[in-house]
Order: C-alpha cells, then structure tokens, then sequence
C-alpha cells in the first residue's frame, strides 16, 4: 500500500499556547515530508489530522520547513534502528568470520547495531526533545501571529 498526499501539516512551530502555531503544509510519502507546498498560521482548533485544517497563508516559513526535515529523518532513524534490533534479536545468534593475522575465527554473536545504535537511538531522541522546546514562539513573534491569526479569515 502506497501512502502519499499532500495539504497536511508538518514543522509545527513558533506556538503561541492556546492560540495559533505556523505549520507547512508538504506533499508527503508515507507520512514523511518531501516537497514543502505552503506556510500557514493555524489558529488553535482549526487543525484536525482527518478533516483538514484552516489557516492563514503566509510565505515559506524556513524554520517550519527544516523542522519538518528534522524531524522526519530523526523518526525514520529511530525506527530504523529499533526494527534492526528487533530482527537482530528475533533472528537470534548468528556465525560472523572474524580474521586477524591470516587466522580466521568464528564468533558467535547477535546481529544488531550495539552501542553505536544505542548512541544514535539517543541523539534522535536529544534532537526532536531540542526541536520540541525551540518550537515555542518568543514574544514579539507571539503578539506578531496572534494580530495576524485574529486578522485572517
């Protein structure tokens, strides 16, 4: 089953708590974002994941569009990794070849990512924890998009 669209709204950021928060809309591939089509300021309740939403168009919000990136690629690594362990685990222990001057040994072992998977796992997870606390508006950006959300339609 092929998943691809467009008109939903990814890089939720500068939130205004209660108010209105600036989304790019994108044409998606599986729910990841590839080609951004337009910025909008949706109010706080105008947004619904199945009915659609209604916003404010305003010009391409780069730090919207780079949140979007961001975060895909952080999902897509985790669960990249935490699929390569699950399979490594359900596949159980495998023989590898290991050789060191001209002798060759077998090794017994879990085919998973080890520590390096678990560092990576753990800088995703760092990365959309930071993305999720800079996505709060500061306050002249506040009262910039609250004036403008109130304005539009």
């Amino acid at each position: 089953m092929f998943i691809c669209g467009w008109n939903a709204l990814f890089g939720r950021v500068d939130k205004v708590p209660g108010v209105c928060f600036v989304g790019t809309s994108f044409f998606y591939i599986f729910f990841i974002p590839i080609i951004p089509l337009r910025s909008y300021i949706v109010r706080e309740g105008d947004d619904d994941w199945l009915a659609g939403f209604k916003g404010v168009p305003i010009g391409f919000n780069v730090k919207s569009i780079l949140f979007a990136w961001i975060r895909a690629a952080a999902i897509v690594t985790i669960v990249w990794y935490v699929g390569r362990f699950i399979t490594g685990w359900w596949q159980g222990p495998r023989e590898f070849y290991e050789g060191a001057n001209n002798i060759n040994e077998v090794v017994v072992a879990l085919d998973v990512p080890g520590w390096n998977g678990v560092l990576i796992i753990a800088l995703c997870t760092g990365v959309l924890l930071a993305l999720k606390a800079m996505s709060y508006a500061s306050a002249g950006r506040a009262a910039e998009l609250t004036a403008i959300a109130k304005a539009g339609p």
